[in-house]
C-alpha cells in the first residue's frame, strides 16, 4: 500500500514517473523511512520530479524539514512533517514532553525499565504517549517511536544541553549496567 501511494503521488508530480526494477529499492527505502506515513509518502513523492530517488532517501535521513511542500492549497499542518509534529507536541503535558524528548536517545526501541531509568517514565506516562500516538507499544513489552518523530524529539532535547547530557548519561549507565549483569 505504501509503495502504491508513493507511485500515485510521484505520478501527480511527474506524469512520466514509472516504477522500475532499478528504482523499486529506493522506493522501498523511502517507504520504510517514513514508515508508511501517508503524509510523509506524499511529501517525499513530490520531490520525484526534481531529484533521483536515492537523493530523496538521503535527504529524508538527514533533514526532517526536507519533507515539506510550498503548495498553498494544503492546510498548514499538512505542508510539512514538522508542522504535524508541532501540532501533536501542543497536546502533550509538560511531563510527557520531558519524557518523549529523553526517550529520543533510544534508537530502535526500548523496554519499560529502560524508559523509567533514562527518562523517569512511569507506566502512566508511557500509556499516555501511546494513546497520543507518540509511542508504539508492542506485545513483547517493548516500545518504539517513529524515526522521524524521534528526530524531532531529539532536536527538542538538543535545545537543552544539560538535559541532553543527562539523557545520554542515563542511557549509557542503563546499558552499562545491563551488560554488566549479562
Amino acid at each position: 500500500g505504501a509503495i502504491q501511494l508513493f507511485v500515485q503521488s510521484a505520478r501527480r508530480a511527474d506524469p512520466g514517473f514509472a516504477l522500475e526494477a532499478e528504482t523499486l529499492r529506493d522506493v522501498v527505502h523511502i517507504c520504510r523511512l517514513v514508515e508508511g506515513m501517508p503524509l510523509g509518502l506524499e511529501l517525499a513523492a513530490a520531490w520525484a520530479r526534481m531529484m533521483p530517488l536515492a537523493e530523496i532517501e538521503q535527504e529524508i535521513r538527514h533533514n526532517l524539514d526536507f519533507l515539506s511542500t510550498q503548495m498553498r492549497d494544503m492546510p498548514a499542518r499538512h505542508r510539512n512533517l514538522r508542522a504535524l509534529f508541532e501540532q501533536s507536541w501542543q497536546f502533550l503535558t509538560e511531563k510527557e514532553r520531558q519524557v518523549i524528548v529523553q526517550l529520543s536517545v533510544f534508537q530502535g526501541g526500548f523496554e519499560r525499565d529502560a524508559a523509567q531509568e533514562v527518562a523517569d517514565a512511569t507506566p502512566f506516562s508511557l500509556a499516555a504517549l501511546v494513546d497520543k500516538s507518540m509511542l508504539r507499544a508492542h506485545s513483547s513489552g517493548r516500545y518504539d517511536m517513529h524515526e522521524l518523530l524521534r528526530q524531532f524529539a531529539a532536536e527538542k532535547l538538543e535545545k537543552t544541553p544539560n538535559a541532553t547530557q543527562e539523557a545520554r548519561d542515563g542511557h549509557c549507565a542503563y546499558y552499562a549496567s545491563f551488560l554488566q549483569a549479562r
